[in-house]
């Protein structure tokens, strides 16, 4: 697999998660920062995507090394109006990218 491809196989997996927090936290639907799920997973793909790309990883992200930014992820709490990579630990390039 090319390393653009994984970046945005990777990109698809974090904004599934990202997306599965916010309708967890009740922030999908109509009147919401998300009129529906489909809405969260197109904004959160675009900034998913800019952050990894953002990350700067020459030899890419280690697919491998994901679970624990989706540990993270799953374990936000709702008072966090915003996420990003760059505020999750466990997400930023120094726990993604390939050794």
């Amino acid at each position: 697999m090319d390393r653009r491809n994984g970046k945005w196989s990777l990109a698809l997996v974090i904004v599934g998660a990202l997306c599965a927090c916010q309708r967890a936290c009740d922030r999908v639907g109509i009147g919401r920062p998300y009129g529906s799920y489909f809405d969260c997973l197109t904004q959160m793909r675009a900034a998913v995507r800019a952050d990894l790309t953002a990350l700067d990883c020459p030899r890419g992200e280690d697919a491998t090394r994901t679970q624990p930014c989706m540990t993270e992820i799953e374990r936000t709490d709702c008072s966090h109006d915003a996420v990003s990579l760059g505020t999750l630990v466990a997400c930023r390039a120094d726990a993604l990218r390939a050794r």
